[in-house]
């Protein structure tokens, strides 16, 4: 009996892990490929799908994919440990349709949020509910500073606004922020499940 050689075990086992390596990407493909339409996110996900499918502007053009995503040609669904894409795969889709949220001064500018410079003076505009007139950017901060983890906030019902506590946790006071646009006045308050409380974090 002829026994192989040391070349020839070497290219049997590297054929081997070249088959098992395709075999365990085939597996992940199938599964992203099954479990990347909203309908399969509402098995467990029920709750945000809702909140999806009665969201007008959304719905129509943003699946779960669109944030749950590595952005590949595959469009297969992505969740990380805490739930939220990349920063910055992220900033480059919200840009796409949040156009007006960045601006310098009276230009209007498309730039990642964490690139404005803290000492120009380079504002970040928030709109909707959350009217806080201007709040300077932060070297650090992202669409996800405040849209923490899109329908997957610390909140019993989902939503993908920013909730009071984060914006407390830097801008309570303005003398110990220099940056705030934020009144040092009254406690923030907010409502969670029908009942009045007060941010933990200007406690």
């Amino acid at each position: 009996m002829v026994r192989p050689t040391l070349s020839q075990k070497a290219w049997l086992i590297g054929i081997v892990m070249a088959g098992i390596f395709l075999c365990v990407n085939l597996v992940f493909i199938l599964i992203g490929y099954s479990t990347s339409n909203p309908s399969e996110c509402k098995t467990c996900h029920s709750g945000s799908y809702k909140l999806w499918k009665e969201n007008k502007v959304h719905r129509q053009s943003i699946t779960c994919t669109f944030c749950h995503s590595r952005h590949s040609s595959s469009q297969f669904a992505y969740a990380p440990s805490k739930l939220s894409n990349m920063p910055r795969a992220l900033d480059r889709d919200c840009i796409k349709c949040h156009k007006n949220y960045m601006e310098e001064k009276k230009k209007k500018v498309l730039v990642f949020a964490e690139q404005l410079d803290e000492e120009s003076g380079k504002v970040l505009k928030v709109f909707g509910p959350w009217n806080l007139k201007e709040i300077t950017c932060r070297n650090k901060f992202s669409c996800i500073f405040c849209h923490k983890n899109i329908a997957h906030d610390r909140s019993s019902s989902p939503s993908n606004l920013p909730r009071v506590d984060y914006c407390a946790g830097c801008h309570y006071h303005s003398a110990k922020d220099p940056f705030s646009q934020v009144s040092p006045g009254p406690r923030l308050v907010f409502m969670e499940d029908g009942k009045r409380m007060i941010s933990p974090a200007i406690r």
